[in-house]
């Protein structure tokens, strides 16, 4: 639905400028668009891996979101992006730490990385 309306680039901007980051933090946890952008960040080119990696790293700063992320299966994929260009090196490793702030989603890399190796 994101896609079809054309909002994906309008919340990826959004985020990566980081305007107005308190309100629409709400807006992309009650659209669904963390699945959205995790598939965005798995099949997407250079420039747009890059925007979207810099959006949930925004994402990943609110403890809801974390959740969203941690679930979304993404841990295996921004492990991949340790090993690319330097913008999603960066971006990775800030999301990864901040996933990392719940013990929650600790259990959930655990998991997803246990699924990587099965």
């Amino acid at each position: 639905m994101l896609v079809e309306l054309g909002a994906i680039p309008l919340l990826i901007e959004l985020f990566q400028d980081g305007h107005c980051y308190k309100h629409s933090v709400s807006v992309v946890r009650k659209s669904d668009a963390v699945p959205v952008l995790v598939e965005l960040l798995r099949d997407g080119n250079g420039e747009v891996r890059g925007k979207v990696s810099g959006a949930i790293a925004q994402l990943s700063y609110n403890e809801a979101d974390r959740a969203a992320l941690a679930d979304s299966g993404e841990v295996p994929i921004l492990i991949e992006l340790l090993y690319e260009l330097e913008e999603l090196k960066d971006n990775a490793a800030e999301i990864l730490v901040n996933l990392a702030e719940d013990p929650c989603s600790i259990i959930q890399y655990l998991k997803q990385l246990m699924f990587l190796h099965s």
